[in-house]
């Protein structure tokens, strides 16, 4: 199998414990379970697989020792076989063989329940497959997410009871929150956890678990951004401070994230200045091509600061040919700014044409235009393609676009129709914003009908 190919992967049966042998003390006094043996052995296995997994040598782990119960049968029943079923676990996820390493997990948290080990690697095989499944590199059928879910939740809790000053499963589930479930409040505890148990260690006991370090700094990064969310900007601000100090050695997540992630909450918190010092320090490392979102951010922001030609010679330096729809979005409001209409028009239908999924988003962009000059005929045309698109794609009325059709309609002189739309999209959304104001310009509508001045032509406002 290829790693483009998708596999469907079944979810394991748990499989009854075989019952211990009993004649263990007889083959023990016999000799024929030597500790001394065992322990060689196990220290022989554990050395070349670590060999192997210098090489990302997955395959050859699992030949040289799984099933243990065949390849290594000295030491199959015995507790120092552990580390080898974790190393066993650890490469068929490398794999992708799912199914296997959780059926090995779920064996050992039966055998050992009190392992927060045990416990901590089941929880992450489940949490990687969901992950590649994400990613479509496997293909995960409904109810077993919802499966593998449950394990990953369960055991992530069990792992935090047993040890519950740790860092990396408080960091790993608020990353399964945040990353399967988009579950930003249910994440931002779990983050917030997992920094305060590292900030409470002392300097001898941090440095007995260095390698929880790196999921102290990233547990910093994270809650920077469920804090974003949340609209608690000076709070993600000290929070995304903090990981840029400690993220400078060793470096665990890019200075292009870093300082991006500081532009964004800057820029939400109205320190034009400040985002653009951070996206520009972001800039000095990022690709063009790949890492567009910097510099898109960065000649918004300075559209925002009234520096415009800043802002185009900014987005100029992403290549045309690989400009993303939010990119061309930016684009046309920089050529808008410049007074060039009929570049922002153009832009703007390029984008609408090259977004499979939402073009709808560049289609009332266009409506809006039209209708900040009073073009009423085209900016309807375009609230009706944004419609039309979100329906065909999703199902349901684009609340947006009857919003603005309405509009339309309103300053047409079209009262049933503005009507229509607005009691459409309260029926959807009774909440949407200014909801009331439009029916409050309908009503006057209707009063002013009386006048024979306020009358509107026949079909004004749509195309013949």
């Amino acid at each position: 199998m290829t790693k483009d190919q998708a596999v469907v992967l079944p979810f394991p049966e748990e499989q009854e414990m075989e019952p211990e042998k009993s004649d263990f003390l007889d083959e023990l006094i016999a000799g024929g379970y030597s500790p001394s043996e065992i322990h060689q052995e196990v220290r022989k296995v554990l050395g070349e697989i670590d060999l192997l997994k210098r090489e990302n040598r997955w395959e050859d782990i699992i030949l040289l020792c799984h099933p243990i119960e065949e390849k290594l049968p000295l030491i199959a029943d015995s507790d120092a076989a552990i580390p080898i079923y974790g190393e066993i676990v650890f490469a068929l996820c490398q794999l992708h063989r799912f199914e296997e390493a959780v059926s090995i997990g779920i064996k050992l948290v039966k055998e050992q329940p009190d392992n927060f080990n045990a416990h901590a690697q089941l929880a992450f095989v489940a949490y990687q497959a969901l992950i590649a499944h994400q990613n479509k590199e496997i293909i995960l059928p409904p109810e077993i997410r919802k499966k593998y879910l449950q394990i990953a939740h369960s055991h992530f809790a069990r792992a935090q009871a047993l040890r519950p000053d740790g860092v990396t499963c408080f960091y790993r589930q608020g990353m399964l929150y945040k990353s399967i479930q988009c579950k930003f409040d249910r994440a931002l505890p779990l983050f917030r956890q997992a920094v305060k148990n590292w900030e409470s260690y002392d300097s001898e006991k941090k440095k007995a678990r260095h390698q929880e370090r790196k999921n102290y700094v990233k547990s910093l990064y994270q809650l920077s951004l469920c804090l974003f969310e949340e609209s608690k900007f000076q709070e993600a601000l000290d929070a995304i401070r903090r990981c840029i100090d400690e993220n400078a050695e060793p470096q665990y997540i890019s200075n292009v994230n870093t300082y991006y992630t500081l532009g964004k909450i800057l820029f939400y918190s109205k320190d034009l200045n400040g985002a653009v010092q951070a996206l520009e320090r972001a800039a000095v490392e990022a690709e063009p091509q790949n890492e567009d979102y910097v510099f898109e951010l960065l000649a918004r922001v300075l559209l925002s600061a009234g520096q415009v030609d800043r802002a185009y010679e900014v987005l100029s330096r992403i290549p045309p040919h690989v400009r993303r729809p939010y990119v061309l979005w930016t684009e046309a409001d920089i050529a808008i700014a410049k007074g060039d209409i009929n570049r922002a028009r153009k832009v703007l239908i390029r984008a609408a044409e090259r977004d499979r999924k939402g073009a709808h988003k560049a289609w009332i962009k266009l409506a809006k235009l039209e209708l900040r000059l009073l073009n009423f005929a085209e900016a309807l045309d375009y609230a009706n393609r944004a419609d039309q698109f979100f329906r065909q794609s999703f199902g349901n009325p684009y609340h947006e676009a009857l919003f603005w059709r309405a509009v339309v309609y309103i300053k047409t002189g079209k009262k049933a129709k503005a009507e229509q739309c607005v009691e459409t999209l309260h029926a959807f959304n009774p909440y949407y914003p200014h909801l009331r104001n439009l029916r409050r310009e309908i009503a006057r509508m209707k009063d002013e009908q009386k006048s024979p001045q306020t009358e509107s032509k026949p079909g004004d406002g749509e195309k013949p």
